[in-house]
């Protein structure tokens, strides 16, 4: 039932799978659209013919006041899909590197969660993946976008991946009538190649209008996630797989050849970044857009030696951690190190370009990038399975309410005990965007 009302974005009963405890809402949505089993076009029209305005999300908690310069900066989000935080460096990144040097630098970020869906959730809603369901089922854009919409931004959308799965086009960007879902190609290595081609020729349009209305751009490449170099591409490092043989892995398989393969891929996407960069200098764009590149979640090599390899295992570093660049036109480079989210990016926008007054608890559980003061805890995950971190202590809770409680290397932590306050503190606190009844 519930993988017909998915599709067909039938409301009762996709609202109805969030009280179910133990549930896991089943959904083929691809498929039931490829075979014309429901048809895709009309099940999306009938999002705003049902439901309605009422729901149990309090998000915003007050309407938003605020205004925006005079002349709004441009925004672009640049995310590489499962970017390790180690290759963001001269000899992996060059391109990123080198325009990093102009940029504001945060050592210390983490994403909201270790998988695409929260990791893109997170950073624009600037809320826990926890809300995904509740998000999903109520067709509820991020605030963000509202903002956009409100000051007639541009919006255009490049990603390598589709946006209906995860089902970002019913989330994220639900409210965008000529969303552009897929871009062109059989491998992740074309379509990014062909994403970047296609935001250069809009980005030069853009350039040579007299008049036009500020635009917001999401660039998302994914090569680095799908490992599809083509045969006959030389390598950048070396010794390298020619694929990721996943059945190969264990806790003693010597990682380099694997990183080396995942580091060239990334390397690659450099060099694409880095002609979207060339050109928005070359058409005078840098002079008013700020520029965000980051990732949706980390990538991991076993670096806790403790046999996981890639992404959605655990919340580690390795799976949690990516860079984070900002390109802020009049703000000085500089390198922070204290303790940043994906929560954070949106009230730093917020404020910075569309003078949002209200308090960052009306529409996030994070605060501005520049904010040093530290953060008692961090959130990660979803419902299925969400972590706490609060120093160097990790608490992981699966979906049975199962707990583990160790260090932030996996490593156990003798006599360990569950801090109930702090859990009951850092829900509740979550939790403030529900109505209360």
């Amino acid at each position: 039932i519930h993988v017909w009302a998915s599709a067909y974005y039938y409301r009762p009963v996709v609202q109805s799978s969030r009280f179910y405890p133990l549930f896991y809402p089943l959904t083929a949505n691809s498929f039931l659209y490829k075979h014309r089993i429901v048809d895709a076009a009309g099940a999306r029209d009938r999002i705003d013919a049902s439901g309605g305005d009422s729901h149990d999300l309090c998000y915003p908690v007050h309407p938003l006041v605020g205004d925006s310069l005079k002349e709004p900066y441009n925004i672009l989000f640049i995310l590489i899909d499962s970017w390790n935080h180690r290759t963001f460096c001269p000899e992996s990144t060059p391109n990123i590197a080198s325009f990093a040097d102009s940029s504001l630098v945060f050592t210390n970020h983490l994403s909201g969660s270790n998988g695409t869906r929260g990791g893109v959730f997170t950073l624009f809603y600037s809320l826990p993946a926890l809300y995904w369901y509740d998000v999903e089922a109520l067709q509820l854009n991020p605030v963000f976008i509202r903002q956009l919409e409100a000051r007639r931004y541009d919006i255009k959308t490049f990603a390598s991946a589709s946006l209906k799965n995860p089902p970002f086009e019913r989330t994220v960007f639900r409210s965008l009538r000529s969303l552009k879902l897929e871009t062109p190609g059989s491998t992740a290595y074309e379509r990014d190649c062909r994403l970047t081609s296609d935001w250069i020729a809009y980005a030069d349009s853009v350039s040579k209008q007299s008049k036009r209305e500020p635009f917001f751009g999401f660039l998302f490449y994914d090569l680095p996630h799908a490992y599809e170099l083509p045969k006959n591409y030389k390598k950048h490092f070396t010794p390298a797989w020619e694929y990721a043989d996943y059945m190969s892995l264990n806790n003693n398989t010597d990682p380099t050849p694997f990183y080396n393969l995942y580091r060239s891929c990334v390397y690659y996407d450099d060099s694409l970044i880095g002609k979207v960069i060339g050109n928005l200098r070359l058409n005078n764009l840098l002079e008013n857009t700020v520029v965000i590149i980051t990732g949706d979640h980390g990538q991991e090599f076993n670096e806790n030696h403790k046999n996981y390899w890639g992404h959605n295992g655990n919340f580690t570093r390795a799976q949690v951690g990516v860079p984070m660049v900002v390109y802020w036109p009049g703000k000085k480079h500089d390198v922070y190190k204290h303790m940043t989210t994906h929560y954070d990016v949106i009230p730093t926008l917020m404020q910075g370009i569309f003078s949002v007054s209200n308090p960052v608890g009306d529409y996030s559980i994070g605060k501005n990038l520049l904010d040093t003061n530290p953060r008692p805890w961090h959130i990660m995950g979803s419902k299925e399975n969400f972590a706490i971190m609060k120093g160097n202590q990790l608490i992981t809770v699966d979906y049975n309410s199962s707990f583990d409680i160790t260090d932030t290397s996996l490593n156990q932590v003798k006599d360990a005990k569950l801090d109930g306050k702090l859990v009951n503190d850092v829900l509740g606190e979550v939790n403030s965007f529900y109505r209360k009844k």
